[in-house]
């Protein structure tokens, strides 16, 4: 298993999500989704894109919960 296992692209997380790719750098830039710099690429890390996930979920069933950073 690469260290690497544990992230997913950028579109990757995008099509999880349900959301286009700038919604997944913005959440990026307010901190709700981790994510790492490898050259010139960004990964996200996938428990942060679960989280984000349910996080979301919560918000629209009116529910509150801790942000997904990690």
């Amino acid at each position: 298993m690469s260290k690497f296992d544990k992230y997913m692209s950028v579109t990757e997380a995008a099509k999880k999500l349900g959301i286009n790719r700038q919604a997944v750098y913005e959440a990026i830039k307010r901190g709700n989704i981790g994510c790492i710099k490898v050259g010139n690429m960004t990964l996200v890390k996938t428990v942060s894109v679960e989280k984000y996930k349910v996080n979301e979920k919560c918000k629209q069933a009116g529910f509150k919960s801790k942000d997904a950073r990690q």
